[in-house]
């Protein structure tokens, strides 16, 4: 078989032992101690050093076989221990890419089906990888549901938890009708009131806020009665857009120097199987990652994630703004302009700059007259 045994023996005429085993069998890594003698033999050579010792009166402390036999002997031990292991590391590795689990919270007045139905529209079942689940779309499509005003959606552990908050309705701003007074749409000014139907809770040059009430749900007859009506007016206000933004006289910027380093690592589902972990010397630098999917992503996704290291350094640049002041300007009515509507008339347009102590502080506004409700 090519094993090996090794002798642990206790002997007195050691030298005399050794030199009459060595003329009938190889015997390697022979070592020394006070009272004792070490030594390794093929294991076809068993029977004739154990004539030997027993001739010599030797005593056998010990026999352990070692090499290929010593593998053959411990691995039914081995296989039995290390198989059960890599399976349990397995099956923890998959269990931990997975949800098992959908909780929702906080429904009293939605359906839970109805939000558990949305939920599985988004691909998302108990059972479910997590690179699957879009947390962000599933919040929007629940919040479309009309008794619903927050939403989040987590993944705790093997869970996904969705928490709603529903709408509460204040009993004091409804009637046996159902009626609720009408709210303003946005921050403004009024400029013009037309009630239709309904009592005005505002006035012209009055300041709203977005979600005051302006117009309340009921009018009051020639006799002083109350009467619940359904609001209707059409309320119009000078609406204020404002981005503030604030630019340096000087400006920082940083640059690539055009030195790199790269380096690699080797994922199995988020676990980290390999990392060529390269020290990165650059006193400043920046990074980016490229993630690629080398397995299904299902079943023991393995991701290869490359690091790309940009040596970087900084400069003073002067006059930034003065420089730029045109295309600063510019940039921020461009951002301005985004939050206004399609089809809203601006009214107005106007910059302020405020500098101070090097900082220029810039505030672009556009005003629209609109309807608020």
């Amino acid at each position: 078989m090519g094993g090996y045994i090794r002798y642990t023996i206790k002997n007195l005429n050691r030298e005399k032992l050794i030199r009459e085993m060595v003329k009938i069998a190889i015997v390697k890594n022979i070592k020394l101690y006070e009272d004792k003698l070490s030594f390794v033999v093929k294991e076809n050579c068993i029977k004739k050093i154990d004539a030997v010792l027993q001739k010599r009166g030797s005593k056998v402390i010990s026999k352990t076989a070692v090499g290929l036999l010593n593998y053959i002997h411990t691995s039914i031990f081995r296989v039995g221990v290390i198989i059960p292991s890599v399976l349990f590391i397995l099956a923890v590795i998959i269990c931990n890419g997975y949800i098992f689990n959908i909780k929702v919270l906080g429904t009293e007045m939605v359906n839970k089906n109805d939000v558990i139905k949305i939920i599985n529209n988004c691909g998302v079942y108990s059972i479910c990888n997590k690179n699957q689940i879009d947390t962000t779309t599933i919040e929007n499509d629940i919040l479309k549901i009309d008794k619903v005003s927050l939403v989040s959606a987590i993944v705790k552990g093997n869970t996904l938890v969705v928490n709603i908050k529903e709408k509460l309705y204040n009993p004091e701003f409804e009637d046996k009708d159902g009626f609720l007074p009408i709210l303003s749409l946005y921050d403004g000014i009024i400029t013009e009131i037309n009630i239709i139907q309904g009592t005005s809770l505002v006035k012209v040059g009055q300041t709203v806020k977005k979600g005051q009430e302006i117009v309340a749900p009921y009018v009051m007859d020639a006799s002083g009665d109350v009467l619940s009506v359904l609001p209707m007016a059409d309320i119009k206000a000078d609406v204020f857009y404002t981005i503030t933004q604030e630019v340096p006289d000087k400006k920082i910027e940083q640059i690539d120097t055009g030195n790199v380093i790269r380096s690699k690592k080797i994922m199995l589902n988020n676990m980290v199987i390999y990392n060529q972990n390269i020290r990165v010397s650059f006193p400043s630098y920046r990074a980016s990652e490229e993630i690629s999917v080398l397995t299904d992503r299902n079943f023991l996704p393995i991701k290869y994630v490359n690091y790309v290291y940009y040596e970087t350094k900084f400069i003073e640049i002067d006059d930034y703004f003065i420089n730029n002041k045109t295309q600063i300007l510019e940039q921020l009515a461009q951002k301005t302009r985004q939050l206004v509507d399609e089809y809203d008339i601006i009214k107005e347009e106007y910059v302020n700059v405020f500098s101070v102590a090097g900082i220029n502080r810039i505030t672009h506004t556009i005003i629209v007259n609109k309807s608020i409700c």
